[in-house]
């Protein structure tokens, strides 16, 4: 960046230097802010893509252990119960006991050991 202060500096406070040169010396610096400029989107556009990619992994669903991570307060998820798949909220942890939640289709709370977050609703309109 001090190079193109340098520069800068020439271009307004010099006499003696030929206009040609200086010309030559902005183009130069345009050009290479440009090439800095052009890659730097394109590594924004790969860590754009990278993101993308890892969202459309996660909605596409993978099981996610107990073991591994609990579901949000309130949080609507499918559940694996020992019986079945469902919809539940309302999780209940003990200590020394499997993470329980609470399954709508059977009204009751069940141990479960893999959740699965549902996608949000879709908005009015």
């Amino acid at each position: 960046m001090k190079d193109y202060k340098d520069l800068i500096a020439k271009l307004r406070g010099t006499k003696t230097q030929s206009k040609r040169k200086l010309l030559d010396d902005a183009a130069d610096a345009i050009e290479h802010l440009q090439r800095q400029l052009a890659h730097k989107q394109d590594v924004l556009k790969q860590q754009a893509e990278t993101i993308m990619d890892l969202r459309r992994e996660r909605s596409m669903g993978e099981w996610i252990s107990v073991k591994e991570r609990l579901p949000g307060f309130r949080q609507y998820v499918l559940v694996v119960s020992d019986d079945g798949i469902y919809t539940a909220e309302e999780m209940l942890t003990w200590e020394d006991g499997p993470a329980t939640i609470y399954i709508h289709d059977l009204g009751e709370y069940r141990p479960f050991s893999h959740w699965l977050p549902l996608p949000e609703l879709p908005e009015e309109g």
